[in-house]
């Protein structure tokens, strides 16, 4: 037995007899042995799963969105009166990515100069992981979004922005299926190759998604808020079906592939004005 065996037998606290056996055999020990040195020294329990790593997530500036929001009254003020209630998910990016500079200025009666810098401050407000990701971006792994936006179930499927009555059991799941979770049931076994999520919703109102981090405990990541691995009463999630999460109602859980969803939906990249016919003389 080679020196490396015998120290990871040693951690393990367990004897080693290698017997001479075939091949097939010889595999199936090594897997055993190396899932009970993962497990039992070095706490990986989901070996598929993204490590529970905060701090790449959590970046927000407080100075830097304060800032924004006491020199741009007006122009926030001129984009909510008409928008109003219709952009929910995250109103600024919505804009931002709906219409450009000139778009905004005959919509909102922005100058060209106001709707450049105000494109421009925004970005840089938003340009850390934590304003740009949500729960499902956090859940699937792809923290790579825009400025302040707001992954949707059904985004990455090119379904659009989820709307509330969308917010069902049924339908949520349609959506996740669609961008490539894969159904796993109210009891889920380990899926070599995928992690774990776990879906949760409030009727007609809201959705929300825990990911299963390496050392088989969970995370989230509450709209803007932090990155956490405690639920709403400041308890270690280790069970989704236990955890305090206010309102939200268990839906069921998905696999994702290891590695996470990635991908750069079209609605993403800013709209290009259309060009004008030419006139007739």
């Amino acid at each position: 037995m080679g020196w490396r065996k015998r120290t990871m037998a040693a951690a393990l606290g367990i004897a080693l007899v290698v017997p001479i056996a075939r091949a097939p055999e010889t595999a199936r020990a090594k897997d055993a042995i190396t899932t009970l040195f993962n497990e039992k020294v070095r706490g990986i329990k989901a070996p598929d799963a993204p490590a529970y790593d905060p701090d790449i997530w959590n970046d927000f500036d407080s100075d830097k969105t304060d800032q924004f929001y006491a020199r741009h009254q007006k122009q926030l003020g001129k984009i909510v009166a008409i928008e109003k209630e219709r952009m929910y998910v995250w109103p600024l990016a919505q804009v931002l990515y709906k219409y450009d500079n000139a778009q905004m200025h005959r919509r909102y009666g922005l100058t060209l100069a106001e709707a450049k810098e105000f494109r421009q401050a925004f970005d840089d407000m938003t340009e850390g992981r934590q304003l740009r990701n949500n729960c499902y971006s956090y859940a699937i792994d792809h923290p790579d979004n825009p400025p302040g936006w707001k992954l949707s179930p059904g985004e990455k499927a090119g379904l659009g922005i989820a709307k509330k009555s969308q917010f069902d059991a049924k339908d949520l799941a349609r959506l996740v299926e669609a961008d490539g979770l894969l159904p796993a049931g109210a009891n889920p076994v380990p899926k070599k190759g995928y992690y774990l999520v776990a879906m949760f919703f409030i009727p007609r109102d809201d959705f929300h998604f825990l990911r299963q981090d390496r050392d088989g405990n969970w995370s989230h990541k509450p709209g803007d808020e932090e990155v956490t691995n405690l639920d709403f009463d400041g308890k270690p999630i280790t069970d989704p079906k236990q955890a305090a999460l206010g309102k939200y109602q268990f839906i069921s859980y998905f696999y994702v592939p290891s590695g996470g969803l990635k991908f750069q939906h079209p609605d993403h990249q800013p709209v290009k004005p259309k060009p004008t016919a030419p006139r007739k003389p």
